[in-house]
């Protein structure tokens, strides 16, 4: 007897419990659905975006403008530049006011060589020497500005194969061999190289009429030997 209502009871306890887990179980399916139904995405948010970045533009190199002669040679070249700053001021010389100025300088020269009595110049080699040497002191000068200098102008003219200071310590070294006294640089030479050292550092523009007048000399006249 008392068997039978233990079994009724614990039946009836596990019943109960069937049941409000099932309860449970419908109010938290009612929560989800409901909270699910009741979301809506915004209008206002889009959910796929189309949009493409702008294509990326390359910046075209730019390089620098040759000079009238530059593609020929370095020769050609110095001749436009010469031509170029024979005009004074902007303005273009005829070719007849350039003959009058030739011809008073050409007379003017023949008037101071009257003076001399008629007596000619003649070289020596004490004179050759002192050229050599303060012609290697002004190469020297030349060579170290446009190598060592920061300023853009002077970048263009760097190892140009017209380099003539190496050269002259050679020549001056074989004189020396021979038995000839190589003499110190003059006072000329010396002031001459302070002068483009100071030029320099205040003008770019002026200082490279000196470097063109050096080199363009030196180019012409060993053209005109070797035709010769």
């Amino acid at each position: 007897m008392h068997s039978s209502s233990f079994i009724s009871t614990n039946t009836k306890t596990m019943n109960q419990k069937k049941k409000s887990m099932s309860k449970r179980r419908a109010q938290i399916l009612c929560c989800s659905s409901s909270n699910t139904s009741s979301y809506s995405p915004s209008p206002s948010i889009s959910t796929t975006t189309t949009t493409s970045a702008p294509p990326i533009i390359k910046r075209r190199k730019r390089y620098r403008r040759q000079y009238p002669g530059e593609s020929i040679g370095i020769t050609e070249e110095m001749r436009f530049v010469a031509m170029r700053l024979r005009n004074v001021k902007g303005k273009k010389y005829t070719k007849d006011s350039l003959g009058e100025d030739e011809e008073e300088d050409d007379n003017l020269a023949s008037d101071n060589d009257g003076d001399d009595g008629g007596v000619t110049w003649q070289p020596s080699m004490e004179g050759f020497l002192n050229y050599l040497v303060d012609s290697k002191l002004v190469f020297n000068t030349v060579e170290r500005i446009v190598d060592e200098s920061s300023h853009v102008a002077y970048a263009y003219f760097r190892k140009t194969g017209l380099e003539r200071s190496e050269a002259l310590e050679k020549d001056l070294e074989w004189l020396r061999q021979q038995g000839f006294v190589i003499p110190e640089p003059s006072g000329p030479g010396i002031s001459y190289a302070k002068y483009l050292g100071e030029l320099s550092e205040k003008s770019a523009p002026l200082f490279m009429c000196h470097f063109y007048n050096i080199y363009f000399s030196h180019i012409a006249g060993g053209q005109v030997i070797a035709r010769q």
